[in-house]
């Protein structure tokens, strides 16, 4: 993580407080519906927003700094913002890192 992701969490964070974890991943990514509907919960990370330019806010923060891919942001019928983003991408390179931890070393 760079500096520069830490000094944007903490004001995201203190704009809007810390986004909440979803209790049920794959329910979030049925709620988005589409692509993200065939998702497993653990091939996301799922949060709760107070709005939506929060949500937005923090995916382009995930975007920016891991690469994580928006696959949306809803108004949840349950009050607040869900927004879903696909961390598949990440959580292999970091599984590749851990098989074979020279790699990393070059």
């Amino acid at each position: 993580m760079t500096g520069d992701f830490e000094t944007r969490r903490e004001a995201l964070t203190a704009a809007w407080g810390q986004p909440r974890p979803v209790s049920d991943p794959a329910a979030a990514c049925w709620l988005l519906g589409g692509a993200a509907a065939g998702l497993n919960g653990t091939d996301v990370l799922a949060q709760r927003y107070p709005s939506r330019e929060a949500a937005m806010a923090f995916h382009r923060l995930g975007r920016d700094e891991f690469g994580h891919v928006s696959l949306g942001i809803k108004a949840d019928p349950a009050g607040g913002v869900v927004g879903v983003m696909d961390v598949r991408a990440r959580v292999a390179a970091m599984r590749a890192a851990m098989s074979n931890p020279k790699e990393g070393t070059r």
